[in-house]
């Protein structure tokens, strides 16, 4: 029958009928209730409903694993039989080149005898690969192997991943012999499918336009794309011509960010391809001027939009190799001082921009110096205080910086050469006519390339060295975000856009013992990749779990909304549509399933306990059994000698004393091991007998699984089936099945055993059973119909009795012990795995830090790591929000996977660890639609629950202090990016003066929408939301310690909150004693210029007809933030009035716009003298009642910037004479102009709001007239 639409699929209706051409939205819903079956079903109907096959969409689905990449593929080309030639699986090159093999020979009769199969794939490829020599060659090489070593092995899938690059090599060869240009990505598709018709075949994803959907795994999709002609494209920059904007789900979202965090980590901080700095710096500045003679004319005589040849580029980026090469002696050899090295070969220095420090180092770690040894002639690194203080330059923290930036530098120098180049030879190409005479152009990626080959000039065992260096130092942020969004108009230090860097210290192997300092640089982030994917498709995020908060198990989503074009919310009535459904189907479990939910192990939690008595306890209240003492002693006595501390036979003293959690926290660690483990497993014992109790109780309860925290030891699970034997409990010779990562293959054995109606235990971890292992099981038709009367049907719509699908009867799921591994580098951990670990570390702890969610600063998070690497306890996880979400979200997974089928146990038992209780954060579990066992779980703990204007105000504030973090980001921004204008490109300058002046024109906004869309995530940053409409809101910041208002503490629109907040940060004495609120009133500030427009009505109404917002009385939902406000709006509104002036009386004034690219925001324009002379224009707008300073200060920074610039003089006019004795000088023009001298006027307008006459005055008489003067 025909089931209507889910609650999920009317989601994606929505969704997808949406005009936003990109965007990112999150549906969140439980597990069950069909979000896969609703993607198919949508994935369906758009390709059904799409007549011309060129405007489908691509669609990209990204699963979490293989498995469910693999379901998801066989479901949907069920459900489109017609379209399946046009759904691509993406499967690891291995497996492409197997099923190649597979294919070939099935069309054979030689599939079980191996050497004519061999034979039969031989002559094959002589007759079909021929033209592709060495293809050809490691084809039979690979068909050899497959045919004659049976099992999978390392050989086969070593030489499958060599084939692409062979076959790129060949087509390059074929292509010169046949004197093809093949100088476009198409041009060499076109030739390799003309020549290699059998490639489509092999590797059938080397022409993707020939699919709809494409299928693949999050790990295959977080790294390029690479075809056999060898372009590396990320997916989310693939462009398919004549499509719509693809769409994009991510199913399972929350692992996908697990996933991508651990393969990006062990790609970059595992990579093997890491060079020395000063020998790579060494390496550019010995090559780079001779590269000139070995590059082609047509390379070094290219030019930049300047004008600027290559040549005399790359004799620039010489002179800058050379000031680093030589202020750091770097023709000498380094040496690492041994003392500081220790015991180990290498040591680890940290970075993200905030902070450095050496990993293991006991003590002075800051002090760390690069020093030259004049009379040895080596560079040191070593520990000295002194030098340290007095040389700053040459702390390593300093040195390192320094030698990334000139690395980053160069990369991009070069990158701009080869554009140059590439840009160069297409100009160049418009002009000829010939077709033989064109000069071929490649990717300006390969020119690139090529161009730093030819300056490093590898040798053969270097071959990928120019590659590792493009790679590794060529900053690739315009590939992951567009330009007009918040993130450019912010200065982003988290770690989730900066990334972090792993220096390494390393005494080389060499006979000299030389130093080597090298850099492991995790520059791609999970968010960064989402932020990325957003902008460019329709992407959707899937999971029962999908809007958890915590960024240590779901994407950091506010990081990610701040980064994105267009962020959709679900709207209200969808949304209560999901939780109608979920909450029937909910209802309707409970009404035919009983669920016991316990928790395990309360009583271990008193105190004053023997070994003895806490076990009896435990049997007795959790198991209703009454042991003897002497059947105690013996379960006691067995008790595996390798979990108690100092003992080498097993045995526990019954009468010895227990101690619980909170009696061993001061213990020795060995002997807290020895309690703490002896409670998991009396609890873990338990649990067990608990379920043996409800399978003699009803056979049918026969299906359990158990989730440790460290897969169980062969001891341990010996030591459980004694004591059950010594409890005369009854049980199958096969009560256990223990499931890790190595056997999970045998999952299939433990079903079957269960659909057999056979009583089993699988005992497993979160490691070993991702989320993508389905465990519901078929149960044995005969069996079903023999005991239907013990089992519930809970949708029969949904129900198919030949092929009785059936959930796990029971779990038992243990307290995790940590969030966090500790690396370890004490020479007994694999180097690259400390690496990796110390990876992990480092982005967690930053996760914890950037996302707000927790009270951490940074010198908390430094402490926190020096702990985790020194071995120091003391880091408390569970007591951070973020955790507790994390865990919360797992176990929602985890009770999920007994949510799925609609026929059930009559009778469900689901046990929890009793120490999950103070690990999770009750209150997001009871905010979110959750699963039956979990709703369940919560019903039971509802005196953990806060009232919900408690849980308001918490959400409250992380929103504050998430608000706060980007408005204080985005006033760092504009501070640097003060200091950096005239170095930008003319469209990043425009960009600034278009976001000026859309913000000077609008002071408050009454919503985003307003905001034009090429202006959107520019100036959104810089606009702050009030609670409810308002002309004004109060903050805090130092002004003395912060004039650029960088780090306000505290905003409100309510003065009494914001007072609450003040005294807050008095008592926590973070602020003086006598702080004071500062106010943004809108209203009040505008009193002045109402003084200026009744006295200059024209000045009103000409920026009314430019549409400025001048009804300051209105209340609006945002407002300009302080600094926007204070660095942005109050100088542009009176740039704007001056040049207004200057065009009413035909000044010849130039606006800032009009400045050269060197010059720009130097001044906010010039005017033009009598006398052809240029006097620059500074006008400010500050109120001289409040700055005691402002003359020096303001004089110093002029005459800096004049200095520097071609004009002869400056003038600064004040706007507005807030009174009549103020810091400036009245040094006015009338008289005679010097040359690069400064003059003062104290305002442009009076008090009482009229020009001032004598500046007006000495304008007319310096100042050229004309008729042309534009506003």
């Amino acid at each position: 029958m025909k089931v209507e639409s889910n609650s999920t699929k009317k989601a994606l209706d929505y969704l997808l009928s949406q005009k936003e051409g990109t965007y990112l939205s999150v549906i969140e819903q439980t597990t069950g209730l069909g979000k896969t079956h609703a993607v198919i079903q949508k994935i369906a109907e758009i390709l059904q409903k799409i007549p011309d096959l060129e405007l489908k969409p691509k669609i990209f689905v990204v699963t979490s694993g293989i498995e469910t990449r693999n379901e998801f593929f066989h479901d949907l080309k069920e459900k489109l039989p017609e379209f399946e030639s046009r759904i691509l699986l993406f499967e690891s090159v291995p497996d492409q080149v197997k099923h190649f093999l597979e294919e070939l020979l099935s069309k054979t009769d030689y599939e079980n005898d191996q050497t004519l199969a061999n034979d039969y794939l031989s002559s094959w490829f002589d007759q079909n690969t021929a033209t592709f020599k060495d293809t050809t060659v490691l084809l039979k090489r690979i068909a050899k192997q497959y045919i004659f070593v049976k099992q999978e092995n390392d050989t086969f899938g070593e030489l499958s991943s060599r084939l692409k690059r062979t076959i790129y090599y060949d087509l390059k060869r074929l292509a010169q012999k046949e004197e093809i240009k093949l100088n476009t990505k198409q041009k060499q598709l076109n030739y390799l499918i003309k020549k290699a018709p059998w490639i489509c075949d092999l590797f059938k994803d080397t022409d993707l336009s020939r699919y709809y959907v494409l299928i693949m795994t999050a790990d295959k999709f977080v790294f390029p794309y690479k075809t056999a002609i060898g372009n590396e494209d990320n997916y989310w920059d693939l462009t398919f011509k004549n499509s719509q904007t693809p769409i994009l789900f991510l199913d399972e979202s929350d692992k996908i960010k697990s996933n991508w965090t651990n393969k990006l980590i062990e790609s970059e901080m595992g990579s093997k391809d890491v060079e020395d700095m000063p020998t790579l710096i060494r390496r550019f500045y010995a090559n780079i001027l001779p590269a000139i003679g070995r590059m082609e004319r047509i390379i070094i005589d290219a030019k930049d939009p300047s004008g600027k040849t290559n040549k005399t580029r790359i004799k620039q980026l010489y002179q800058v190799i050379k000031k680093t090469y030589d202020q750091y002696h770097l023709q000498s050899p380094l040496k690492i001082d041994p003392a500081l090295l220790g015991d180990n070969t290498n040591k680890f220095l940290f970075n993200t921009g905030k902070s450095s420090f050496l990993f293991g180092l006991k003590k002075d770690e800051k002090y760390l110096v690069w020093k030259f040894n004049s009379q040895r002639l080596v560079n040191e690194i070593t520990i000295d205080q002194k030098f340290y203080e007095t040389h700053p330059e040459f702390r390593l923290s300093k040195v390192t910086s320094s030698f990334t930036r000139l690395l980053h530098y160069i990369a991009k120098t070069t990158y701009s050469i080869a554009r140059n180049y590439h840009e160069f030879k297409i100009n160049l190409n418009k002009k000829i006519t010939d077709p033989e005479k064109l000069h071929n152009v490649y990717e300006l990626s390969e020119e690139h390339l090529q161009i730093v080959n030819v300056i490093l000039q590898p040798t053969n065992a270097e071959g990928r060295l120019a590659k590792y260096f493009i790679d590794n130092y060529l900053d690739k942020a315009l590939n992951l975000k567009l330009p007009n969004i918040k993130a450019s108009f912010t200065d982003d230090q988290t770690i989730y856009a900066s990334g972090f860097r792993l220096f390494d210290l390393t005494v080389s192997e060499d006979a000299n013992n030389n130093g080597q300092l090298r850099v492991y640089q995790q520059k791609t982030t999970p968010e960064q990749i989402l932020a990325s994917v957003a902008n460019k498709m329709r992407t959707i995020l899937l999971s029962s779990t999908s809007l958890n908060p915590s960024p240590l198990g779901n994407f950091d989503l506010n990081w990610v909304k701040n980064n994105i074009v267009n962020f959709l919310e679900i709207p209200t009535k969808l949304q209560e549509v999901l939780d109608l459904e979920n909450r029937k189907r909910n209802q309707l479990i409970k009404s035919k399933v009983k669920i016991d939910t316990r928790l395990t192990g309360k009583n271990l939690m008193i105190s004053g306990q023997t070994f003895s008595q806490a076990l009896a306890t435990l049997l007795r209240d959790e198991n209703h059994l009454e042991p003897t003492e002497l059947q105690l002693e013996r379960i006691l006595n067995k008790y595996p000698a390798r979990l108690i501390a100092n003992r080498v036979s097993n045995g526990l003293d019954p009468d010895a004393p227990f101690l619980c959690e909170a009696e061993r926290q001061d213990a020795d660690s060995k002997i807290s091991n020895t309690h703490f483990n002896f409670e998991r497993k009396i609890r873990l014992l338990s649990a067990i007998i608990n379920f043996l109790q409800l399978n003699q109780k009803n056979s049918t309860n026969n299906a359990f699984i158990i989730y440790t925290n460290a897969i169980i030891r062969i001891d341990e699970l010996n030591w459980l089936k004694e004591a059950i034997e010594i409890l005369n409990i009854p049980f199958p010779d096969d009560l256990f099945k223990v499931i890790s990562s190595q056997n999970r293959q045998e999952i299939e054995d433990v079903k079957e055993t269960w659909g057999k109606g056979k009583f089993q235990i699988m005992l497993t971890n979160k490691q070993a059973l991702g989320r993508g292992t389905n465990l519901q099981y078929l149960l044995d038709k005969d069996y079903y119909q023999k005991h239907s009367h013990d089992f519930a049907i809970i949708d029969q719509r949904f129900v198919n009795l030949n092929e009785p699908f059936i959930d796990i009867a029971g779990i038992y799921i243990e307290s995790l012990t940590h969030m966090f591994e500790n690396p370890n580098n004490n020479g007994t951990q694999d180097l690259d795995d400390f690496k990796i670990r110390a990876g992990h570390i480092i982005y967690e702890q930053f996760e914890l830090y950037d996302s707000n969610q927790t009270n951490l600063s940074f010198r908390d998070v430094r402490t926190r790591l020096q702990k985790y690497f020194g071995k120091i306890s003391g880091n408390g996880m569970w007591d951070l929000l973020p955790a507790q979400d994390a865990l919360a979200a797992e176990l929602e997974q985890i009770t999920g996977r007994l949510c799925r089928t609609n026929i059930k146990n009559k009778e469900m038992l689901i046990q929890y660890d009793y120490n999950f209780v103070n690990k999770i954060d009750w209150d997001y579990l009871s905010h979110k639609r959750t699963n039956v066992l979990i709703e369940d779980l919560i019903e039971q703990n509802k005196n953990r629950l806060s009232s919900n204007p408690k849980y308001q105000d918490r959400l409250a504030t992380i929103k504050e202090k998430q608000e706060l973090a980007l408005i204080n980001s985005g006033a760092v921004f504009l501070a640097k990016r003060a200091y950096k204008l005239r170095s930008l490109s003319e469209t990043m300058q425009y960009q600034w003066v278009e976001m000026r002046e859309w913000i000077v024109k609008h002071p408050r906004i009454s919503t985003l929408s307003k905001i034009p869309d090429h202006l959107r995530k520019t100036v959104e940053g810089f606009y702050y939301r009030l609670s409810k409409p308002d002309a004004k809101y109060y903050y805090y910041h130092d002004q003395e310690e912060d004039p650029d208002f960088k780090n306000v503490l505290l905003i409100d629109y309510e003065q009494g909150k914001a007072q609450q907040k003040l005294d807050y940060l008095k008592f926590q004495k973070q602020v003086p004693i006598n702080a004071q609120l500062t106010s943004l009133n809108l209203e009040k500030y505008a009193k002045y210029l109402d003084k200026i427009f009744k006295q200059n009505s024209w000045i009103k109404q000409a920026l009314l007809r430019e549409k400025y917002d001048l009804d300051f009385s209105k209340k609006s939902q945002w407002l300009l933030t302080p600094a926007a406000f204070n660095n942005l709006y109050k100088a542009a509104i009176s740039e704007e009035i001056f040049a207004l002036i200057c065009q009413k009386y035909h000044l010849d004034f130039h606006e800032m716009r009009e400045l050269s690219q060197n010059e720009f925001e130097r001044f906010d324009g010039f005017l033009k003298l009598n006398d052809q002379r240029i006097l620059y224009v500074d006008m400010k707008n500050y109120d001289s009642r409040r700055t005691t300073v402002l003359a020096k200060d303001v004089e110093k920074h002029i005459q800096n910037k004049l200095n520097d610039s071609t004009g002869n003089a400056a003038v600064i006019i004040n706007f507005y004479e807030f009174e009549k004795e103020n810091a400036y000088r009245n040094s006015g023009i009338r008289n005679e102009i010097n040359e690069k001298k400064i003059y003062y006027y104290p305002h442009l307008f009076r008090h009482n709001g009229e020009i001032d006459n004598a500046l007006l005055q000495d304008l007319l008489d310096k100042v050229v007239r004309n008729d042309t003067s534009k506003k």
